[in-house]
This record gives C-alpha cells, sequence and structure tokens, in this order.
C-alpha cells in the first residue's frame, strides 16, 4: 500500500507542476472537462471530474495516504485519509476553478437587454423629452437606475412602465405598461 500511495503522490505532484509551469508560460488553454460523459451537474455545479480536480485527487490521496502510514496508523486508516485527502482536494480545486471561471464575466450591464423589460419611474419623465427622467429595473441580476424618455407623455414617478428601445446608447424609450383588463 505505501508503494501506491508513493506512486500517486509523485505522479499526481508532478502533474500538478506541470500544469502550474504551463499556467505560469501561458501555454494552457483551459481545462478538459469530463462531465458530459458523466453528467452535469455534480455537486452542485462543481466540475469534479475535470482533470485538475483528478490529478489534486490523485496527489492528495497518495500524500494523505503516505503520511498516515508514517504516522502509525495501519493500512484500513490510512486508506480512509488517502480517501478523504484526495476528495477533500478535488473539491478544493473545483471550488477555486469555478470562481476563477466567474472572474471570466466582464460584469458590464448590456442596456440593449432592457428592450422589453418592465420598470418604474424614478425620476419624473417629461412630456417634451427634453431631458431624460430616470426609471429602475432589474437588469442581469441587478437594480439599475437609467435615464429614459417616456413615448407616452408626461408621466410620474412610481409608474410602471415598459422599455421599447433606445433612444441614445445610453437612454431608454419607455411606455406606460397597460393595467390589467385595459
Amino acid at each position: 500500500m505505501a508503494t501506491l500511495f508513493l506512486v500517486c503522490a509523485v505522479l499526481g505532484g508532478s502533474a500538478l507542476l506541470l500544469q502550474l509551469a504551463a499556467s505560469l508560460l501561458g501555454l494552457e488553454h483551459g481545462d478538459v472537462h469530463l462531465e458530459h460523459a458523466a453528467g452535469a451537474g455534480l455537486a452542485g455545479g462543481l466540475n469534479l471530474l475535470s482533470v485538475r480536480s483528478l490529478v489534486a485527487a490523485v496527489a492528495f490521496f497518495g500524500i494523505g495516504g503516505r503520511a498516515a502510514l508514517a504516522a502509525g496508523l495501519g493500512t484500513t486508516p490510512a486508506l480512509l485519509v488517502a480517501l478523504a485527502s484526495g476528495g477533500v482536494a478535488a473539491v478544493a480545486v473545483a471550488a477555486a476553478m469555478r470562481l476563477l471561471r466567474n472572474f471570466d464575466r466582464d460584469g458590464v450591464v448590456r442596456i440593449e437587454r432592457a428592450i422589453g423589460q418592465p420598470a418604474r419611474v424614478h425620476v419624473r419623465l417629461p412630456a417634451d423629452r427634453s431631458r431624460p427622467g430616470k426609471v429602475l429595473l432589474t437588469l442581469q441580476d441587478r437594480l439599475v437606475e437609467v435615464p429614459a424618455v417616456s413615448l407616452d407623455g408626461e408621466l410620474p414617478t412610481g409608474t410602471e412602465v415598459t422599455v421599447v428601445g433606445l433612444a441614445a446608447p445610453d437612454t431608454l424609450e419607455v411606455v406606460r405598461t397597460p393595467e390589467p383588463g385595459d
């Protein structure tokens, strides 16, 4: 069993070092994912079957098992420690990669996605469109305040409206949302 732990620690550790070196040198092009073969959505969206997660699991399986044997534990407890170590490493790497993927999103609010969305007048919209008022709406899971002009005449604060277009790159065109039964 000690030989198995040593082989796993050396092979997994070497693969981890190669992955790190490739990352630092910019030679990587993402991680290979095996989730489609085994079913997506494992562990709440964590990709436990990625190459990085599997390599970390193998390395820490070996390290944990070897450390348990060195501490004087028997074969069965050492195997349990090795499995736990590998599992924790796989989950930790998968969680870290999920966080890093979230950084790829730019977070920029795309105002054109507001078209067709409901909103509420926050600052009165004048009838003559001489200057925009403001509306509040939820866009890309955020509450945003956006300049807007009315196509239905003056609209007071609190009026429910629907975004129908863009008057300018940063200004929405809105109409009063019909009341139910109108």
